[in-house]
């Protein structure tokens, strides 16, 4: 019934909030008529309380649900009200290239990227006022905030600086704070990450190595983390994980499986089955890449239907696409084709951009290798104009890239060397050594290719 109406605002806020976090649940589910009518009922309470402040988000979470149900009017409405407010009305509106439900996703992401620019303003102000009090452990925490907001904000060489000066500050320390979350080892293994993203394998795969030596000296591994037990063994899956496909990426395929194995018994032991999929995701990677597709394949489709059991959109999408570029490797176009239109859908659904962005330039890379060169550019452009509206230079120079090789193919040089000297500048700002190599070698073929040598 409705007896909790009679009570005080407090009692229709605490209400409110429940049906705020059931919708959130049902979103992530997928069950979204449920979704959109919690949301609906807990924005309905916050105006009967007279109070603002959650109702915003509310209305951004019920644009997403109206957007997966189809219902583009009620969709832009909510949006309008949420995060939407402040730039639906610019002549530029972002989410012009997919509709709705990229504009959903590009409005929560350009809310997360203006709280992360706050976040760093903030505590640049306060690091200067740590080192004048020589508070080192503040100094040290302030770091480890910043060396996030930097990588949410796709700086990865300011955040590989950050965590480098809090694990430095913190071994200086030599306290039990250390082995905390703001500590060394988180401090570490977020580095490890940070150079990963940044192309530099070696110096990934050493501190990653030296993050998972210090947890495993440690004969409690429930106080490294300040989380409860379960929690600690994702972050030693995860590290685990991207140490297996740093040494991949250096050809070192004996240490890749023998970090994955670890991170797939770790997971076996937390019972962590996003974990778990995630390894066999790395797996079938790693199988891929030595021509064991069958073995890749059974990986993968181990992965999908855990995916699948957890209702994890996100891993479902990056698995079908997976499966398609292998049946593409084995020679089957339409099972691929079939497989990254599948993908394509469900990133959609679930406002995944930059799962959409990987997934319209493998279906590019697919059409450039079969000669159909304009469905390759047009898939390469869109894929770059979300990444653009997304904020994510670090992919949109992947999609450059993308569109300079299909110039190339048609044989237009000086169009592909425009294009990579854009992407180059991406990579550059980004910190992407990897991507900035794989530009120089694309522009010394294009020089080539106009009888000129770079400048």
């Amino acid at each position: 019934g409705d007896k909790w109406r009679d009570g005080s605002s407090e009692r229709l806020l605490y209400f409110a909030t429940i049906l705020y976090s059931v919708g959130v649940c049902h979103l992530a589910l997928n069950h979204n008529e449920q979704a959109a009518e919690s949301f609906t009922q807990s924005i309905a309470l916050r105006e009967e309380a007279e109070e603002p402040d959650g109702i915003e988000e509310c209305h951004n979470q019920l644009g997403i649900a109206y957007s997966r149900l189809g219902d583009t009017r009620k969709a832009m409405a909510s949006l309008s009200r949420g995060a939407g407010g402040n730039y639906l009305s610019e002549e530029d509106t972002p989410g012009k290239v997919v509709g709705v439900t990229s504009l959903a996703s590009t409005l929560m992401t350009l809310k997360r990227y203006e709280e992360a620019q706050k976040t760093i303003v903030k505590h640049e102000s306060n690091l200067s006022v740590y080192k004048t009090r020589d508070d080192k452990k503040s100094e040290a925490n302030c770091y480890l905030v910043l060396g996030q907001a930097y990588l949410e904000t796709q700086q990865l060489t300011l955040a590989v600086e950050a965590f480098d000066l809090c694990a430095s500050i913190r071994q200086g320390l030599d306290d039990d704070d250390g082995m905390q979350s703001d500590g060394i080892a988180t401090a570490l293994k977020r580095k490890g990450c940070a150079l990963f993203s940044c192309g530099e394998m070696q110096r990934a795969v050493e501190v990653l190595e030296e993050y998972l030596s210090l947890v495993s000296q440690n004969a409690d591994r429930r106080v490294f983390i300040s989380k409860n037990f379960d929690d600690s063994r994702r972050e030693e899956v995860d590290a685990c994980c991207m140490l297996g496909r740093g040494c991949q990426a250096m050809g070192d395929m004996s240490s890749a499986s023998e970090a994955l194995k670890r991170a797939l018994a770790l997971s076996h032991e937390s019972g962590d089955r996003t974990g778990e999929a995630k390894c066999l995701i790395a797996f079938g990677e790693l199988y891929r890449d030595i021509w064991a597709t069958r073995r890749a394949c059974e990986h993968i489709e181990r992965a999908l239907s855990i995916c699948i059991e957890l209702h994890d959109k996100a891993g479902e999408a990056k698995c079908v696409t997976l499966l398609g570029m292998l049946h593409f490797a084995r020679g089957d176009t339409i099972a691929c084709m079939k497989c990254l239109e599948e993908s394509l859908a469900l990133c959609k659904q679930s406002v995944l951009s930059s799962s959409e962005a990987e997934c319209l330039m493998n279906i590019g890379d697919v059409h450039r290798q079969q000669g159909s060169i304009a469905q390759a550019q047009a898939h390469y452009q869109r894929a770059a104009r979300l990444c653009k509206e997304q904020m994510d230079p670090y992919r949109e120079s992947r999609a450059l890239t993308g569109m300079a090789q299909a110039f190339m193919a048609i044989g237009e040089p000086y169009r592909a060397i425009d294009k990579l000297m854009e992407s180059m500048d991406l990579c550059k700002v980004v910190g992407d050594r990897k991507g900035e190599c794989a530009c120089l070698r694309f522009l010394a073929e294009a020089y080539s290719a106009v009888g000129k040598l770079p400048t």
